[in-house]
């Protein structure tokens, strides 16, 4: 008999409050009730009772009452947030942000930064968001220069084996190597802030509208060609999968400063270290791209028709589209519509190596993005004492209180435990979380897919959560710009 086919365990992500599981801003509204409640009762005479009792139950029930892991004082001010964004105009704008040239900037060694000549940032780029091209090196790297968490990100596409038609022996090999790739870029005192890795899916536009590749309307009739044709239109669209990886280091505080010069060989050297490791692994790593693909990049994701991205995109100098509005459920730009979901719980049983391909192989555009924060092993060590340490007074004051222990709560701390125990191992501590967004044309193609990817993320053993009144945000968190964890 072979070996047993490999599983793999996800310890859930801990949610442990300050106080009996409460969280801060839950205490706040507690105590913020509690004294409005203390405030009525001293002022407003004989109802002042009558009311206080009235405002510390809406206190305190809007403070543990919670719906899809907020509770109901976070959706107060989450629609308060969005409401504002809302009131303070429309955030259409029709003014283009493409089509001007660049220019270079200079450094003292002669070095070029290749920046766009465009507007102020209006419209819909992301806010501290700008794509620019080091030009100093071997050969141009285009970056997304972050400054409100001052990174550089550069974005290396990768291709390899199609991994669901691997054996499960190979498939545990492949994300071996993952692992290996993971463990150097979190090595003890590395210069890599994030990595993220994103895979799209789309339906594959490389036929005839008829659905026939290499049949073109103008060939002869012949029965055989006809018959195919029927059947491949009569089947369901093939998927095209793309992938990329986003590797970010700590950027300098100003262009041509001295920093500047050191983050870029920092930052061409963890890719170059990074391209190794991928090769390593059995993938197939790109030339980190430069800007115009960078561009191309981003911009095919705002575009319906995939197969034309190529030609329309290769002459802009701004991938961001020249309009959007952010709605409750969903994020509006130009000709398309995007509603963008936390992953808030990994599988709670082991899994196969293939656990999600459910998610990776469902018809429809969708993005998968995954963003991972090297954790230092002093700072993991620490925070996994804390966590105990929190466990146990926890667990305490909750069997002093009267609640009953929770499986959760044992598994959380078995987590903690497994966690401490691989740090020993030298195994490297990675702050993580997951993204998952669909694409449509329309608002009933829209609630199709989303229904289509929330089927498909349960059977993968996934727990989807619709991000609510921050999809503009949320949207930028699936974007190769290293953007997604506080």
């Amino acid at each position: 008999m072979g070996d047993p086919e490999p599983r793999y365990s996800f310890d859930p992500l801990e949610r442990r409050g300050v106080l009996l599981g409460l969280q801060p801003a839950q205490l706040l509204t507690v105590a913020a009730a509690t004294i409005a409640a203390l405030v009525a009762d001293r002022s407003l005479g004989r109802t002042g009772l009558p009311a206080a009792l009235l405002i510390l139950a809406v206190g305190v029930g809007s403070a543990i009452w919670s719906r899809e892991g907020r509770p109901a004082s976070m959706w107060i001010l989450e629609a308060v947030a969005w409401s504002a964004r809302r009131a303070r105009g429309p955030s259409l704008d029709d003014r283009p942000l493409m089509g001007i040239p660049s220019v270079s900037i200079g450094r003292p060694t002669g070095e070029a930064v290749r920046r766009p000549r465009c507007s102020p940032p209006i419209g819909t780029a992301p806010r501290g968001i700008e794509l620019t091209e080091l030009t100093g090196g071997p050969e141009p790297i285009g970056i997304a220069t972050d400054r409100r968490h001052r990174t550089w990100v550069a974005v290396v596409r990768v291709a390899g084996a199609p991994f669901a038609l691997l054996d499960p022996a190979d498939q545990a090999r492949r994300l071996e190597g993952w692992r290996v790739v993971l463990n150097s870029l979190g090595r003890p005192g590395t210069d890599v802030r994030r990595i993220q890795w994103i895979e799209r899916s789309f339906p594959d536009a490389s036929v005839d509208d008829q659905g026939c590749p290499g049949f073109p309307d103008t060939c002869p009739v012949n029965p055989a060609i006809d018959s195919y044709r029927t059947l491949v239109a009569g089947a369901e669209p093939a998927q095209r999968h793309e992938s990329w990886i986003a590797l970010s280091v700590e950027g300098p505080p100003s262009t041509g400063s001295s920093n500047g010069l050191k983050a870029e060989r920092i930052l061409r050297r963890e890719l170059r270290l990074l391209e190794g490791q991928l090769r390593n692994a059995d993938l197939q790593p790109s030339a980190p791209l430069d800007r115009s693909l960078l561009v191309a990049t981003i911009a095919s994701v705002f575009e319906a028709p995939p197969a034309q991205r190529q030609t329309r995109a290769g002459g802009r100098s701004s991938p961001w589209p020249a309009a959007q509005e952010e709605e409750w459920s969903h994020l509006r730009t130009a000709g398309m519509l995007h509603a963008t979901y936390w992953v808030a719980d990994w599988p709670r049983i082991d899994v196969s190596p293939n656990f999600l391909m459910p998610l990776l192989m469902t018809g429809g555009r969708r993005t998968v993005s995954l963003i991972m924060e090297p954790v230092p092993p002093s700072r993991a060590a620490r925070e996994v004492r804390s966590a105990r340490t929190a466990d146990a007074a926890d667990e305490q004051l909750r069997s002093r209180a009267g609640f009953l222990p929770s499986a959760r709560r044992d598994r959380e701390a078995e987590g903690v435990m497994r966690r401490e125990a691989e740090l020993a191992e030298g195994h490297a501590d990675f702050r993580y979380s997951g993204y998952v967004a669909v694409h449509a044309a329309d608002r009933a193609s829209l609630d199709v897919s989303c229904a289509e990817a929330e089927h498909a993320a349960q059977a993968s053993q996934l727990e989807l959560v619709r991000l609510y009144g921050r999809q503009g945000e949320a949207f930028t968190w699936t974007l190769p710009l290293g953007r997604g964890l506080r």
